[in-house]
């Protein structure tokens, strides 16, 4: 369910991780929410970080990411607007690393 205090983006730009013919390709694309996997939580970020490893896995020096394509990085603040989680309902503002 929506949150009534922000609404839901329609698309948005993701850092994406894809694997080519054996090899990773990190680049900023621009995504619908049709575009994420099921289950996801949509939070829109105030602020967001990419730890070393998500760093290393952006150029496959890490082995982090088991499947693709996948968005980068965990680290963010803001609030959620859309969830199937039942660990994040909409407007809770989560600071998650």
């Amino acid at each position: 369910m929506p949150s009534p205090h922000r609404a839901v983006p329609t698309d948005f730009q993701a850092l994406r991780t894809h694997a080519i013919d054996g090899r990773i390709e990190t680049r900023l694309e621009r995504l619908r929410l049709n575009d994420l996997s099921a289950g996801e939580v949509v939070v829109p970020t105030r602020y967001a970080g990419v730890n070393h490893k998500d760093g290393l896995s952006l150029h496959g020096r890490a082995k982090i990411i088991s499947s693709f394509p996948r968005v980068a990085g965990i680290e963010l603040v803001g609030e959620v607007v859309q969830s199937s989680s039942e660990e994040f309902q909409p407007s809770a503002q989560p600071g998650l690393t």
